[in-house]
């Protein structure tokens, strides 16, 4: 018996979203694992290869931040409190 394998979903982010993502991963505010947990998230709540828009991706990061806050060490969350009006805002 052949089994296949489940498709994969691609997820597409209009320019201004991967631009925010690629950010956040320049500036150390999120790591592969947050990256991981977030895209799980935005595939878990699509329909097959919809465009992840900026206002849905900055929701999503801002939340996850926001919940990961107290496991970042102490520089790291003063950096992103600092830089936060600037992100999100």
């Amino acid at each position: 018996m052949n089994v296949r394998p489940a498709p994969t979903q691609h997820l597409l982010f209009d320019p201004r979203a991967a631009d925010l993502l690629a950010l956040l991963r320049d500036l150390q505010h999120i790591d592969g694992h947050a990256l991981e947990e977030i895209t799980t998230e935005l595939v878990a709540n699509r329909r097959v290869d919809t465009q992840v828009s900026y206002e849905e991706l900055r929701t999503r990061l801002a939340v996850w931040l926001f919940e990961h806050e107290q496991e970042m060490r102490p520089e790291q969350a003063d950096l992103l409190r600092s830089e936060w009006g600037r992100l999100f805002s």
